[in-house]
């Protein structure tokens, strides 16, 4: 049987995983990799992380990488500026406001002491709150992290699996490394709206932070996160 080819997302992460790896940008031509693009730390050569990139790909997908598609990026990172852990922003407020067709909503995220509100508003019933009350959420976090990327939520879909309701959330992210469609999930456990922010936070959480250690501005110190605990 054929081994199922990864996906350019799947190298990505793992090439993501390597030590002195910043971010990483796999491109791929009629389903094959055709080129690696490295962002890494000074402290190990280019030709170490290069050998790494080649080790990860051959053990963990069975893929020959030609070590000449690999372009590695070395920036300085000085020795003992360490950048604090991004800390995760948590849901703090949701505030719905309603009239005639009308529906605006606001949430705020809460990182430390520091909040971020953001808003959104559209036509429709109480059924379209959800897309609503998500998009305030990208807007909320793009309070968060400036102008160094932005989100678009792209869609929202409900699903129901095993005796639980959640919504399933896509994302359009656009940062230096170009246009990324993310995908986040959540389940019901408080109320829908709750649901649908979560979604669209889990769909951001795990690009945020390598967008940062790039050099992208992040206001305040701290993690992301769309789930809480």
């Amino acid at each position: 049987m054929n081994q199922r080819m990864p996906t350019a997302q799947e190298v990505q992460d793992a090439i993501g995983r390597v030590r002195g790896v910043v971010a990483s940008r796999v491109v791929t031509k009629d389903g094959a990799i055709s080129e690696v693009h490295v962002l890494a730390h000074t402290g190990r050569s280019a030709k170490q992380i290069v050998r790494d990139v080649e080790s990860v790909c051959a053990a963990q997908f069975g893929i020959t990488l030609d070590h000449r598609k690999v372009s590695v990026a070395v920036i300085h990172s000085p020795e003992k500026a360490e950048r604090p852990p991004l800390r995760r922003p948590v849901i703090s407020g949701v505030r719905v406001e309603t009239g005639g067709r009308r529906t605006r909503v606001h949430v705020t995220l809460g990182v430390g002491d520091a909040v971020y509100e953001g808003s959104a508003e559209s036509i429709g019933g109480a059924a379209h709150r959800v897309k609503v009350a998500a998009a305030a959420a990208l807007d909320a976090l793009q309070r968060y992290v400036g102008d160094g990327c932005r989100f678009e939520l792209d869609d929202l879909v409900p699903f129901h699996l095993g005796g639980w309701d959640g919504y399933l959330a896509g994302v359009v992210m656009v940062s230096a490394f170009g246009e990324e469609h993310l995908v986040g999930s959540a389940l019901v456990k408080i109320d829908p709206l709750d649901a649908a922010i979560r979604a669209a936070l889990d769909a951001v959480n795990r690009r945020i932070p390598i967008v940062a250690r790039e050099g992208v501005r992040i206001r305040g110190s701290g993690e992301l996160d769309g789930e809480s605990p």
